[in-house]
């Protein structure tokens, strides 16, 4: 579960990147775009002009959202740095925020297409602004083992370095 999440923790700090398991959906999306882009043309007259365009824009949309995610999901990273107190938000090597201090911090309770997910969020307004630090778990057996794994190995472990 550490590796799915990239959850590293020392004395002075946690990273966790929640959205590192998104890089496989990533690369079967560019295999798959790259497949109609590839095939198509050579089969071009065999099939209508609506099947070809219709076929080029599925794969349009899937390589706008593998590259979305790539770009903006794969390299968030949170630090809880207990040096500041502080939970930053790092994107990429140069933009780093910070988004709260420990004492306003809480986890939520997140609904996205009908599956759960743990956030952070500041007290006060933390319906507005929250940031998943989980995937999503459903209601199947699998999914509650998944999620009382990562409540054990990354949850725990997140509430206790921000109260100590």
């Amino acid at each position: 579960m550490k590796e799915k999440y990239r959850f590293s923790q020392n004395s002075e700090e946690i990273t966790i990147q929640p959205y590192f398991a998104y890089k496989m959906k990533v690369w079967i999306l560019f295999v798959l775009s790259a497949l109609v882009f590839g095939i198509i043309p050579y089969v071009g007259d065999t099939v209508s002009y609506d099947v070809r365009t219709t076929a080029y824009a599925i794969a349009g949309v899937m390589t706008a959202v593998a590259l979305y995610d790539y770009l903006f999901r794969i390299h968030v990273k949170f630090l809880f740095d207990k040096r500041t107190s502080s939970i930053y938000k790092i994107n990429g090597p140069l933009l780093k925020s910070r988004l709260m201090s420990f004492d306003e911090m809480t986890i939520i309770n997140t609904t996205q297409h009908g599956e759960m997910e743990y956030a952070i969020a500041p007290k006060k307004n933390q319906f507005v602004r929250n940031y998943s630090i989980s995937d999503s778990f459903g209601s199947g057996a699998k999914s509650l083992k998944r999620e009382e794994v990562y409540i054990e190995e990354i949850l725990n472990p997140i509430l206790n370095f921000v109260k100590s």
